[in-house]
Formats: C-alpha cells, sequence, structure tokens
C-alpha cells in the first residue's frame, strides 16, 4: 500500500505537475514568489510516495537568457527516452511583450532542462488569451476522452517542435 506525505515541501509552490517515470513519483512546481523573484522550477521525487528529494533550479536559465520573471506552470512529457518541459514566463500581457511559452528538454526527468529550440515556443496571444492559457486548455482536451484527434491539430506546434528533426536546431542548443 502506498503511504502518502502530503507534506513534501518546507516553501509554498503553485501549480504542481505529477508524473511518474521508471516506477518513481515526480512533482514539478512553480515557486511561489514575487514574480522577480519566481525565475526557476522545483522538482520532488519520491519511489515511495513518502519520502521526497527536492531538486531546486531544475531549468538551465542561461540557456533562455530573454526570461526574466515569472517562471510558472511547468508540464513535461517524454518521448522518445528524452523529456521534454514546457512552461510560461515572463507573464505577459499583451502580443508586444516578450514572453510567452518556452520549451525545454532534458535526457532524464530531473533535468536540468536546456533550451530545446532557442526562442519561444508561442509569443503570441491566441484568441484573446496569453500562451499558458492555450496550453492549459489543450491539457485538458487531451485529457477528455473523444476529443484526442482535435486537441492533436491544436497542439501542431509543439508536437512538431519536440518532433522536428535534430539537425534542423540552432547550434545553441544542447545535444543530448
Amino acid at each position: 500500500m502506498l503511504k502518502a506525505n502530503c507534506h513534501i515541501a518546507k516553501t509554498y509552490h503553485a501549480d504542481p505537475e505529477a508524473r511518474i517515470y521508471g516506477g518513481k513519483y515526480y512533482i514539478y512546481a512553480t515557486k511561489s514568489r514575487a514574480y522577480s523573484q519566481q525565475k526557476n522550477i522545483d522538482l520532488y521525487v519520491s519511489s515511495d510516495g513518502e519520502h521526497w528529494t527536492e531538486h531546486k533550479n531544475i531549468i538551465d536559465m542561461s540557456t533562455f537568457p530573454y526570461v526574466t520573471r515569472a517562471v510558472w506552470a511547468p508540464s513535461v512529457v517524454e518521448k522518445d527516452g528524452l523529456y521534454y518541459l514546457i512552461f510560461a514566463c515572463n507573464d505577459i500581457q499583451s502580443d508586444a511583450e516578450d514572453g510567452g511559452l518556452e520549451i525545454a528538454v532534458a535526457p532524464t526527468p530531473e533535468g536540468p532542462f536546456k533550451n530545446h529550440i532557442g526562442t519561444h515556443l508561442i509569443d503570441k496571444f491566441i484568441n484573446g488569451a496569453q500562451p499558458i492559457k492555450f496550453f492549459q486548455r489543450i491539457k485538458k482536451l487531451r485529457a477528455a476522452p473523444g476529443i484526442m484527434a482535435t486537441s492533436r491539430i491544436r497542439m501542431g506546434s509543439i508536437t512538431a517542435c519536440i518532433t522536428a528533426d535534430r539537425s534542423a536546431r540552432k547550434a545553441s542548443t544542447p545535444a543530448y
């Protein structure tokens, strides 16, 4: 029987996303701080659900020089042995501001995650909503039975990014 420990962190976090990889539990979370200090993502890992190890700052932010604040809402997917972390940044309030959704890649679920494409994944409002709102809606659609075809179409830029030919990436993108 799995024992659960609800108190895994000594600090406040938001937007947790849980995953299971290789029989371990992973919880990716936003740091609850002022946006100007919220510049990375934390990870909590457990093999039993009771004892947790904290991994702070799992993104190599030197690969995201244009991200200045408000790193939040992590989501991780695995494809072909690599782990892709999608997150929002800079809390943009209009298309005139720099920020949006980012995508990072790592060889393990613990990271370190590095910039995958050298620029924003999505940097514009979509139907009047911030890029993160668009992505959150897609995540809900993908979880709903019978809507997978629609969500795949809408996920086009993310899916294309993850499945893109490695040779087409910019030289600054890390090679794993």
